[in-house]
């Protein structure tokens, strides 16, 4: 290419981003207009367009319009048909409160509006990248929790279920419990196989695990030597599940079926309160917990699985540094051969031991005997759940659910409020 070729390319280049910023200064010249017009469009409720103005290019305002041209109308939700191009440097030219939406007039020369429902909703990107109303993340306001703290909240964490079944405000309330304290309990169901699935299917989406969408333990050595400590009627030590999943489940629902023995009860931990309480007392080993990932292994040959993950014992949110999950089973933790310099495996194993003595203090545990028909839904994430020796029979459902899940059966059920 010849230079005086390559000098008009890029003079015409010049002058098209020029164009474009001409445009954009347009739209600020019309945010002013609408700035200082709005008085006369808007005589109450002016928050909305206030909300809509500071949070919303025009052309994002024309892509959401909800007008019968613009959007295909079922009884679930509305869409954008998403064929017509709309140009970057549309303009809102006038909007108008009519009660229940926002009336608007563009610079292309269409007319529509956008709902106040939808106008009033902000949304952000959670940690995983998921869409989320922000409304609905100020709910979550985590309550750290003791063995003494929780009983005396435990009238406030505990639901009827066929008050669930029936009551969608009791469902949105128990979500709101389970984010805020990690557990909550439901009580009077029917006893019998199937209630933690029906508990699971009311609050989310039941998540398939090697143990299948739900499973029953129970006392039977002669699973032992492939499932685990868990279907025996020993003493289990506090601990997550299924830390050897790259993502282990959030949530688990566990269901009493029978429960006619002699000791056997549950207690549960709150592993946040644990685990910030253990950075005030040892922080040089809380920053090897937090950065050193440990490996976990389920060696399930029998069933053609064999189930690895690294995790740190306690994972921090990498923007905030804020504790988002605990990861601690002994029973699944791989340390032979582990590749890591033995002297940093000195160091780890010390962190680890005071960490392990201090998830074992009494002082930490909520403590019960669980009863036909009750069920503990509980934050894997979070709470550390364990089990006393027991004698006679014990036979208990489960289930596991994720977060994304019950935050859209959350959102659903607001809306309808």
């Amino acid at each position: 290419m010849e230079r005086k070729d390559a000098n008009g390319l890029f003079k015409a280049m010049v002058g098209f981003f020029k164009k474009k910023e001409k445009k954009k200064k347009k739209e600020g010249v019309c945010q002013k207009y609408i700035k200082k017009k709005k008085e006369n469009f808007f005589i109450k409720k002016k928050k909305n367009v206030e909300t809509l103005l500071r949070k919303n290019l025009a052309i994002e305002l024309r892509e959401n319009c909800e007008c019968n041209e613009c959007s295909l109308k079922s009884k679930a939700t509305k869409q954008r048909k998403g064929t017509e191009r709309i140009k970057e440097d549309v303009m809102v030219m006038e909007l108008k409160d009519e009660g229940d939406k926002i009336k608007m007039r563009w610079s292309d020369g269409h007319e529509g509006w956008i709902g106040k429902e939808k106008s009033n909703k902000g949304v952000k990107m959670n940690e995983l990248g998921e869409e989320v109303d922000s409304e609905e993340k100020e709910k979550k306001k985590y309550v750290l929790w003791d063995g003494k703290t929780i009983g005396g909240q435990e009238h406030d964490i505990s639901f009827d279920y066929n008050e669930l079944m029936k009551d969608d405000k009791q469902v949105v309330d128990m979500i709101e419990k389970l984010e805020k304290f990690g557990i909550v309990k439901v009580k009077k169901s029917f006893g019998t196989v199937g209630a933690a699935k029906i508990i699971g299917k009311r609050i989310g989406l039941i998540r398939s695990t090697i143990y299948g969408d739900s499973f029953v333990v129970t006392s039977n050595r002669e699973l032992l030597s492939t499932e685990s400590q868990a279907f025996t009627n020993n003493d289990l030590p506090s601990h997550t599940d299924l830390p050897y999943y790259q993502m282990s489940p959030d949530i688990f629902v566990f269901h009493c079926i029978q429960n006619s023995i002699q000791g056997g009860d549950s207690y549960y931990v709150d592993g946040f309160k644990i685990a910030y309480d253990f950075q005030a007392l040892f922080p040089q080993h809380f920053d090897i917990l937090t950065s050193v990932k440990v490996p976990f292994r389920k060696n399930f040959t029998d069933k053609g699985f064999d189930l690895i993950s690294n995790h740190h014992i306690i994972e921090l949110n990498p923007r905030t540094h804020s504790i988002q999950r605990i990861h601690f089973d002994e029973g699944n933790r791989q340390s032979l051969n582990w590749n890591l310099p033995l002297d940093e495996k000195r160091t780890f194993h010390a962190a680890l031991d005071a960490f392990r003595a201090f998830v074992a203090l009494p002082s930490f545990r909520f403590q019960f005997q669980m009863t036909p028909g009750e069920i503990t839904v509980f934050d894997n994430r979070r709470v550390l759940h364990a089990r006393t020796a027991f004698v006679g029979t014990r036979i208990m459902e489960g289930c596991y659910l994720d977060w994304p899940s019950i935050n859209a059966v959350y959102r659903s059920l607001t809306a309808k409020s």
